[in-house]
């Protein structure tokens, strides 16, 4: 496997916030990257992702 691309991304308060919340919610506690990587990897469709999203937005889950 190839080491992965580090891509910096500028993120609001607000979705910083909105993403803390999410992994304060997931399973094994991710690190923001992982957790970014997870987020974007369910909604690319490259993984089978857990049946509950959170919304970045709104910090609502999705169900």
């Amino acid at each position: 496997m190839s080491e992965p691309t580090i891509i910096p991304v500028p993120l609001s308060p607000e979705t910083l916030a909105a993403l803390d919340a999410w992994i304060a919610r997931a399973k094994g506690a991710p690190s923001r990257g992982e957790a970014v990587a997870s987020l974007l990897a369910g909604a690319l469709g490259s993984h089978s992702p857990s049946s509950v999203v959170p919304s970045l937005v709104t910090g609502r889950d999705i169900v």
